[in-house]
């Protein structure tokens, strides 16, 4: 219900319309119970505006009814930057466009063809609570008859809290930003829906698996891989910051690295950083040095490639025409040339883990805390844009925590120093007097 305010003899009631905006309007009532019935009138008329019932109130002008009428799927298509001369959202935070896109498409098909092409500001926030719901559910299988065409595709599963809640901020987003764009005038209707908050996946190696890996990694290992997972236990690098690590950023005589690029962009979060490692790091990136491939862009890890596509360029240099299969090159690797650790794990005798370089990124970050490092350093050296990023490090393994646990102890301690007085003078009565 919106309100009444008074101003000299008139009455002014204030009111949320149909796209979100607070409103003010001078009325002629001459009583509260008149002003009430306007602003009911107004309301009403606001919901009829959301529900999709009203095109739009009397008397809007022609932006307003544009913006009125453009669908959800439009809005997505501006954003990701399908429609020409359209740049859509893009953020210098991002450091990679494209790849952002792409996640940001897979993420829409999850809405369905009716939501989509429902007018973007008749979208409410119940419709954003069906979409949670349904995410929340897996569809019923129906079964086809025997003479039906098998269905082609992937069928859609039931999504985790994670996934719903990212959906719906991704929504959101698009919402926010089209609106300080003005290329819509309403208000975002995810705001207010409730979220399950997916909880935090912590996996890291203990001791044990650390060294199980490093000795087949010496062994059996190619020597990228090893000196790539070395790397990352020992400085917390990301995968896209390994393969944008360039020699001139690597300082060994400093005994740091400093991490200015993820890919050919820049970092995560755009924050570049300076990471101190350990002489063990110092001692194989020195032995590397010797052993890596020479690039024109002195990439740290190189990767090996054959059989150049015509016309095409690795990094800055362009391929020869005239390039055999059997011509060896080095490129800076991409997410296509990830090299597969998940295997050496396997190998190793450590069970398979998804993300595996990651998994080596949050190993570095545990042992640092269970070691001692207050979290804020950690999240310094890791890159994290906030202290709740680095919060779910709090969280340690069982064995750390019983030893911390150990420590406590509630006996009494015997009082220091403090002595009866009686005890005192027996004491005192009975040692030898000495006279000057």
């Amino acid at each position: 219900m919106g309100s009444i305010a008074r101003r000299g003899k008139k009455l002014y009631i204030l009111w949320y319309d149909g796209h979100g905006k607070r409103r003010q309007e001078a009325t002629a009532a001459k009583n509260e119970r008149q002003a009430k019935a306007i602003i009911l009138e107004r309301e009403q008329e606001a919901q009829m505006i959301r529900d999709g019932r009203l095109v739009q109130a009397p008397g809007a002008t022609d932006e307003q009814k544009r913006q009125r009428a453009i669908t959800l799927r439009d809005l997505i298509a501006q954003f990701l930057g399908d429609v020409k001369d359209d740049p859509g959202y893009v953020s210098p935070r991002l450091h990679d466009l494209t790849e952002y896109r792409k996640q940001a498409r897979s993420v829409f098909k999850r809405l369905s063809p009716a939501l989509l092409d429902k007018p973007a500001a008749s979208i409410t926030r119940a419709d954003m609570e069906r979409l949670r719901d349904e995410l929340a559910i897996a569809p019923v299988e129906v079964k086809p008859a025997p003479d039906a065409p098998k269905a082609k595709g992937r069928k859609r599963k039931a999504l985790g809290a994670e996934s719903i809640c990212h959906t719906l901020n991704l929504v959101g987003k698009v919402y926010n930003w089209a609106r300080k764009q003005d290329r819509i005038a309403c208000a975002t209707p995810t705001v207010g829906v409730e979220k399950e908050r997916g909880k935090p996946v912590l996996d890291y190696l203990e001791k044990t698996e650390i060294g199980a890996l490093v000795s087949h990694l010496d062994k059996h290992g190619p020597r990228l891989v090893e000196v790539m997972a070395h790397t990352v236990l020992y400085a917390g690098l990301r995968r896209g910051e390994l393969y944008g690590l360039k020699w001139p950023a690597v300082d060994l005589a400093a005994a740091r690295i400093d991490v200015l690029h993820s890919y050919e962009g820049p970092p995560k979060n755009g924050r570049k950083r300076h990471v101190p490692i350990s002489p063990e790091l110092v001692s194989m990136l020195r032995k590397w040095k010797a052993e890596c491939p020479a690039t024109p862009d002195a990439l740290v890890f190189p990767v090996e490639w054959e059989g150049p596509a015509l016309g095409s360029t690795l990094g800055s240099v362009p391929i020869a025409a005239d390039a055999t299969k059997a011509e060896r090159r080095f490129h800076m690797g991409t997410r296509n040339d990830e090299q597969d650790l998940a295997a050496l794990l396997v190998a190793a005798g450590i069970p398979k883990r998804v993300r595996a370089w990651h998994l080596l990124r949050h190993t570095y970050a545990s042992h640092l805390v269970m070691a001692g490092v207050p979290l804020y350093t950690v999240g310094e050296l890791l890159g994290h844009s906030s202290p709740e990023m680095t919060a779910i490090y709090a969280h340690l393994s069982p064995g750390h925590l019983a030893a911390e646990v150990a420590r406590l102890d509630y006996s009494t301690p015997a009082p220091a120093g403090v002595t009866d007085i009686n005890t005192a003078r027996k004491r005192r009565s009975k040692s030898p007097k000495t006279r000057p």
